[in-house]
């Protein structure tokens, strides 16, 4: 009979983060409901990640779920073109954010200090 070792979730865990399929501190086993809503540290590699992914699936689905389907000519899923996004960085996108407690809200356009919408 084969000797099976049986692993720890900590150790688990380790194995998900270092193996580059999860980033530390994303895993919620175990986690109260407290611990879960919290904001953590990524880095600048893995911001650029996921929003290099986000811009890529956002294009491959031409825009669903993007918000503004308000101009003219356009419906939400049609072909569109995606040079129009060519400006858009992570850093842009960023700045338009600002944190309040353990959420992520947009700065007022006017002010650029106050917020008005929570994302």
């Amino acid at each position: 009979m084969a000797n099976k070792s049986v692993k720890s979730d900590k150790e688990i865990e380790e194995i998900i983060y270092e193996s580059g399929i999860c980033v530390r501190g994303m895993i919620m086993n175990g986690k109260s409901e407290s611990q879960m809503h919290q904001m953590i540290d990524v880095s600048e590699e893995y911001r650029q990640k996921m929003f290099d992914e986000c811009k890529r699936h956002f294009l491959q689905e031409n825009g669903v779920a993007n918000g503004d389907t308000t101009k003219p000519n356009w419906k939400n899923a049609d072909p569109f073109d995606a040079s129009i996004l060519d400006s858009v960085t992570r850093e842009s996108v960023e700045s338009t954010l600002m944190k309040s407690g353990n959420t992520l809200v947009k700065r007022s356009s006017v002010s650029g200090s106050s917020v008005d919408m929570k994302i």
